[in-house]
């Protein structure tokens, strides 16, 4: 994989990330420096959940207007001890008939990336900035984003990643 380092973005991050891009396949990878710290909140608040209860919530949310024509949400999943976040931007038509993240062409691709670098899925875990497919796969408005943002959130400090990777163009836009 070839990766440089951006110097020009780098530049708006606080200065515990580090920002690489692979230049064959525009894939951003977010580094941490230090870990996430878990943020203690108020009893009820979404960084105090645990993963059976955030799964939950997520795949009972009504929170914007894709909750109503989805089949299924589709939470994170992978291993919640993993090192690696993969962050892409919504679910296809077939992760929202299984309700599993990229099971579709893209995780076929996924799969073949992360054997070329030694991964499997077991060593990753996957998500979506967007948790409910778009009709007609389109992008996800701002407003869904802003929705499913705080299941993110709570999924990122749950998880406690040094390595952030966005996959696309929605995710690298929202996370950096």
């Amino acid at each position: 994989m070839h990766i440089h380092k951006s110097k020009e973005k780098q530049k708006n991050f606080v200065t515990k990330f580090q920002h690489f891009m692979c230049t064959r396949c525009k894939i951003c990878f977010i580094i941490m420096s230090e870990p996430i710290k878990r943020q203690t909140c108020a009893k009820g608040e979404l960084d105090m959940l645990t993963w059976n209860e955030l799964n939950e919530m997520i795949c009972n949310c009504s929170r914007c207007a894709l909750g109503q024509t989805r089949k299924h949400a589709v939470p994170g999943q992978g291993n919640h001890a993993a090192q690696i976040l993969l962050v892409a931007e919504a679910p296809g038509s077939q992760e929202d008939v299984q309700g599993t993240p990229f099971v579709g062409p893209a995780g076929k691709v996924l799969d073949i990336l992360l054997t070329s670098a030694g991964l499997s899925r077991k060593d990753v875990f996957i998500t979506n900035i967007v948790k409910c497919h778009p009709p007609g796969n389109r992008d996800p408005k701002p407003e869904e984003q802003e929705a499913c943002l705080q299941y993110l959130r709570a999924e990122t400090t749950l998880l406690h990643p040094p390595v952030i990777v966005c996959l696309g163009r929605i995710a690298a836009q929202k996370l950096i």
